[in-house]
């Protein structure tokens, strides 16, 4: 592959996606109306800086503390890829707060409070209090 920039499209396959996340040097999701957004919660767990613009979904995970966020355009995105290169204790700082919050939302994480949620519905109907 010529270049430093490769634009992958979709990846389905599970050790592939594995494979170039452990690979690559920072994560880049330019989709400034992106509902949820796994790739960068991937990204974040893979230890990727990432670099989201400062909306959507992903802002519920994605934040100044573990992110470099902004509006969504070359000139910011350029900057904080720039910022990334030339400041490791930044970067070494929020990929460590990245990771953490990224297992905030595992799997298991996400189970145990949808079974928390539950569980204060069934108190609530089964005694008749809210809160």
């Amino acid at each position: 592959m010529n270049g430093r920039l490769y634009f992958t499209g979709h990846i389905a396959d599970r050790p592939a996606l594995a494979d170039l996340l452990a690979n690559v040097d920072l994560f880049i999701h330019p989709n400034p109306r992106e509902p949820f957004g796994i790739a960068p919660l991937e990204a974040m767990a893979s230890g990727l800086p990432l670099v989201a613009p400062s909306s959507g979904g992903l802002l519920s995970y994605a934040n100044a503390g573990n992110a470099w966020l902004g509006p969504a355009d070359a000139e910011t995105f350029a900057a904080a890829v720039r910022t990334i290169f030339s400041n490791p204790q930044e970067r070494d700082r929020k990929v460590a707060e990245a990771r953490r919050t990224a297992g905030e939302h595992s799997w298991q994480c996400a189970t145990a409070r949808m079974f928390l949620t539950y569980d204060e519905l069934h108190r609530e109907v089964t005694t008749g209090s809210a809160g």
